[in-house]
């Protein structure tokens, strides 16, 4: 009865966050991103919902052999829902990557391919869902799919850490430098084909016309927020990359600063 009760506590608070946070998100957020985050939450509470609840229930009353039926529908029901909750992780993390047409068609092929093999492996009666024991082996067996479709969604870098520390968090702070007041700054890291691609965007000075000088030791542009720069960063950045495996490069746009660094 004690279990049953704190579990009961537990499970109530843990539901009704994760619901209310979800709906707030999905009704007041504004990008795509943070109602897409909403939905994911929405679909994880209700569907440990199904398992939860005829848990508290088995617990307070009959115990849980006794409603081995209810919680092995439960465990069904949030199987599936689980399923779908890390196919919507997998388009919010694809929007971050924003691999090139041919990855994306392959991972999500692969997607599909493990999402349905996933669903398949649930619905076969050697899960004995409804009993109180359930089959262990088929239990590792239907997590098979999750373990393949979190590697799809596992972004890996093998480079030289410091190397890497030194590349971003230089042009990371130029962003911040050489920024409009009160504008956004955009960092993201996308897959491109072997390669990874980290970027940096912000709204300032446009460099279109500089992008050679930019790199010489010692240059600064006239406008740096209220922080004067020394002008050895880019070339500090340049070096490195250049003699390893890492590349740096400049891409200009009509408002924006975009300095990409790929890393193996």
């Amino acid at each position: 009865m004690v279990q049953g009760i704190m579990e009961l506590i537990f499970d109530a608070a843990y539901l009704i966050f994760a619901m209310t946070i979800g709906i707030y998100l999905i009704v007041k957020g504004k990008s795509k991103f943070t109602k897409m985050f909403g939905v994911m939450a929405v679909v994880l509470s209700s569907g440990d919902s199904f398992h939860l609840v005829p848990r508290v229930y088995a617990l307070l009353t009959t115990g849980l052999e006794a409603n081995a039926f209810a919680l092995g529908l439960g465990k069904l029901i949030t199987s599936v829902t689980m399923t779908v909750f890390y196919v919507i992780l997998y388009f919010i993390l694809e929007s971050v990557w924003q691999p090139d047409k041919k990855l994306k068609t392959a991972f999500r092929a692969g997607l599909l391919v493990m999402t349905a093999a996933r669903i398949a492996l649930c619905a076969f009666p050697q899960n004995d869902w409804f009993s109180y024991e359930g089959s262990l082996l088929w239990g590792i067996l239907r997590n098979i799919p999750f373990a393949v479709i979190g590697d799809l969604e596992k972004i890996s870098i093998r480079s030289n850490g410091d190397l890497c520390y030194l590349i971003w968090q230089n042009i990371i702070s130029n962003a911040v430098k050489y920024s409009e007041s009160d504008s956004k700054i955009s960092i993201k890291l996308c897959r491109q084909s072997d390669y990874l691609l980290f970027s940096v965007t912000n709204k300032g000075e446009s460099l279109k016309g500089k992008e050679d000088i930019i790199f010489e030791p010692f240059y600064t542009t006239d406008r740096s927020g209220t922080e004067k720069g020394t002008g050895l960063g880019l070339p500090l950045v340049k070096k490195p990359s250049t003699d390893s495996e890492e590349k740096s490069r400049f891409r200009p746009a009509t408002d924006s600063t975009c300095l990409p660094s790929a890393c193996h």
